[in-house]
């Protein structure tokens, strides 16, 4: 089996428009705030960010293979 990865021919759009890229950019932005935080700060809540992560990371999976019309196509 040869896999080879290769770029989708509209990735500019998807980068730009595809809920599963901005799930996924907040779920990173979620991790770094989690990494962050403790540095400034003695409030955590390590449940509350387990859960939004948890979300977030589920949302994105979903967002992925949910079809997204493009506007400009007719």
């Amino acid at each position: 089996m040869n896999l080879k990865a290769r770029l989708v021919a509209d990735w500019h759009w998807v980068v730009n428009h595809s809920w599963s890229v901005r799930l996924i950019v907040l779920a990173f932005l979620l991790s770094a705030a989690e990494v962050i935080m403790p540095l400034f700060t003695d409030v955590r809540h390590p449940v509350a960010y387990a859960v939004a992560m948890g979300l977030i990371t589920g949302a994105a999976f979903v967002a992925r293979f949910v079809v997204q019309e493009r506007a400009d196509i007719k």
